[in-house]
Formats: structure tokens, sequence, C-alpha cells
């Protein structure tokens, strides 16, 4: 591997001047190759990163924040329809139980942010 492309803490978290630190270079979803998150449990680490990263292309949905127990997503393109907000809704229930699958979706239409919390 390169040493520009290796994975340091400096290429790790890039510091943007509006947004501060925090937002993982690159498609950010990776990150959790390297800092476990508790919701990967689920499904395990490589069949989470690809959601997000499919999130990523589908919703523009960036990973902002990784907490441990809960990541921050920031969202440009929420789901434009029930259907698509319904299957998105399932897969987030799958490694972020919330509850209410129905109630989840017609949020996800209009929400710039996920918030996705699974704790032991």
């Amino acid at each position: 591997m390169d040493s520009d492309r290796r994975l340091t803490p400096r290429t790790l978290v890039r510091t943007h001047r509006n947004h501060g630190p925090a937002t993982p270079s690159g498609g950010g979803e990776h990150l959790l190759a390297h800092l476990h998150w508790w919701g990967s449990s689920t499904l395990g680490s490589p069949a989470t990163i690809a959601l997000l990263g499919r999130w990523r292309r589908d919703f523009g949905a960036r990973l902002a924040c990784h907490f441990g127990t809960m990541l921050q997503l920031y969202v440009e393109r929420p789901p434009a329809d029930a259907d698509t907000a319904f299957r998105l809704a399932v897969e987030l229930e799958t490694v972020a139980p919330s509850g209410d699958i129905g109630e989840l979706a017609w949020h996800l239409m209009e929400a710039d942010r996920w918030f996705l919390h699974n704790r032991p």
C-alpha cells in the first residue's frame, strides 16, 4: 500500500471549517473495519459496511460521527417515496432497532440526519 494511502488518524478524519472534525475521509463506511460499531454485530462488519456504502450511493448518506454504539449520518437525498422509505426502514431496523418500521419510514422521507443506535 502506498504510504500516502495508509489509514492513519490524520487520513481517517478530515477537519471541515463548518462541521469540525469527525467526518471520515473517503466513503466513511470503511471506518467500521477499524473501529467496531455495536450495530455491526447483527450482520457482521463487512455486510454493515456494504449497507452504509449503498446508503451513501442511493441517499447521499455520509458517516459523520461514530460513538461506538451510535452512528450519525448526514443525508443529502432522503427517500422520495413510501416504498423506498419502507425498504430502507427495514434495513435500518436490522442494524439499529427502533420499534415501529412504518413510523420510521415516514420520518426517513424528511430526515436529513440519521442516528443509528444499537447497544448491549
